[in-house]
């Protein structure tokens, strides 16, 4: 999967820039007539090892330092149901508890002693582990990656303190109003208890003995369903040398994935509010959307750069924003998932004047639906947009081979942003009247909303099941 120029930062930059927010997109014409950048990312080496592990590498000379990643194909969706969780904790784990002969102490103390990061990490489907070192130091760092990921000791004394750290994240998250927003809309579209949505909470926390981590880590790291992405100051040769050697004795075997459940694709109109003592009003306005492997998809994209995609011109942008002056920031997105993913409209506006900028964004959805509606200078710019956001996945050394791995993992062909590319480019009008009426439902919204008792024009407020205290949850894709 391939990122863009956040979209969400332009937003933000556009929010704490009055002056420029204020005014038309006039500014934006010179380049929008400036010719694209030729892309000629760099052509990374692919080495399988002989456990199956799948190696994308690119040396880059410039500073003395590498980058390691390895993506095992594990996530939050595998979480038995009563032990939500679990494979955050493991992840957790695997990085605090030691790994190999070391114990949690000297495990950390090994890495300072070189400088290195290493961290671990566990989304909805991907896990990663990943390494920050200096190149002369590979010898001794990368066996401590290879030793975290297929030796961690999981220590039982670490696992209290992992519980706690996850329980202060969700408590964070409910403090910050845009990330409630953000989990609790998941929820509300997604269902409490679906594995794209739930999060952990003390009772299900309470439940994961260490037992738990070890079993889900021999049972998930394997070393034929990882991939690895290394760039830096090294020599291909000898990296792909001692790669062999540190996994000569990695796990094998196939992983018996559980079966997750799956989404039920139906179109509501459900709406939550949540009371919160601020002055703003957090909302967010979506529906399930189109799975990854749509072909739909780039004339879907492009449809959303129009609506609320492009921070700039969009026209949800310009309307609410510009125009009338409404919002604090507004932005949508697409994503398409391994199941049905998400569209998405986020905004933050004056908590009196939420319900009057959602009837206005459920117009702007019912107009660009209609045939002949988006006109070909809108489509000319989104394509423009997303085109020359394209030379920024390619800036850097590690975010090529990093791309080429994800690819892989999402069963996308190696050149895939050619594919992405001449998708976008080859896209007609048609397409993108027949899409945006078919995926984009405005009758059917799910709606949710963060605010003050006054949000939403004196509506009855519908607090969370935990007094108004709210629980956690997460995606992504192109």
């Amino acid at each position: 999967m391939m990122k863009r120029v956040s979209q969400m930062a332009l937003v933000l930059a556009v929010t704490v820039m009055p002056a420029l927010a204020g005014a038309d997109a006039s500014f934006l014409a010179p380049y929008e007539r400036a010719s694209l950048p030729a892309i000629n990312p760099p052509k990374a080496i692919v080495e399988v090892l002989p456990n199956g592990m799948r190696c994308y590498l690119l040396e880059d000379h410039t500073i003395p330092v590498a980058h390691v990643r390895v993506i095992t194909k594990v996530g939050t969706i595998y979480d038995p149901a009563d032990k939500a969780g679990l494979a955050s904790i493991t992840a957790i784990l695997m990085r605090s508890g030691g790994a190999g002969e070391l114990g949690p102490a000297q495990f950390d103390a090994a890495l300072d002693g070189y400088g290195a990061v290493l961290s671990s990490d566990m989304g909805s489907e991907m896990g990663t582990a990943t390494l920050e070192s200096l190149s002369g130091d590979l010898d001794n760092t990368l066996p401590l990656l290879f030793e975290m990921i297929f030796k961690p000791r999981l220590d039982e004394t670490r696992l209290d303190v992992a519980k706690l750290n996850v329980q202060e994240a969700l408590r964070r998250a409910d403090d910050d109003p845009e990330e409630l927003a953000a989990y609790k809309y998941r929820q509300l579209v997604y269902g409490r208890q679906s594995p794209w949505a739930r999060r952990p909470d003390g009772d299900s926390l309470s439940r994961i003995k260490v037992d738990d981590v070890r079993a889900f880590h021999d049972k998930y790291f394997k070393a034929g369903d990882m991939i690895l992405a290394a760039a830096g100051d090294f020599n291909s040769r000898e990296i792909v040398t001692l790669l062999r050697r540190l996994t000569a004795d990695a796990p094998k075997g196939e992983v018996s994935f559980p079966e997750v459940p799956a989404v039920d694709l139906k179109f509501r109109a459900a709406e939550e509010r949540i009371a919160r003592p601020t002055t703003q009003a957090f909302v967010r306005m979506g529906q399930l959307s189109i799975k990854r492997n749509n072909p739909d998809k780039f004339a879907l994209f492009l449809v959303n750069e129009i609506l609320g995609g492009g921070a700039f011109k969009s026209r949800l942008m310009q309307d609410i924003r510009t125009k009338r002056g409404m919002v604090y920031s507004i932005w949508s997105s697409v994503s398409p998932g391994l199941d049905y993913g998400l569209f998405t409209v986020g905004l933050a506006t004056k908590a009196d004047q939420a319900d009057k900028v959602m009837e206005l964004v459920r117009g702007h959805i019912e107009k660009i639906i209609k045939p002949g509606d988006i006109e070909q200078s809108e489509l000319v710019y989104a394509k423009q947009s997303i085109l020359s956001g394209l030379i920024f996945d390619f800036d850097r050394a590690f975010k090529v081979v990093d791309g080429r791995a994800r690819f892989y993992f999402y069963g996308y062909p190696d050149d895939y942003w050619k594919i992405y590319r001449d998708r976008i480019v080859s896209a007609k009008l048609s397409e993108l009247s027949r899409v945006a009426a078919k995926y984009l439902h405005p009758d059917a919204l799910d709606s949710l909303v963060v605010g003050p008792e006054a949000s939403g024009g004196g509506k009855e407020q519908k607090k969370d099941d935990n007094g108004g205290k709210g629980k956690t949850s997460g995606r992504s894709g192109r």
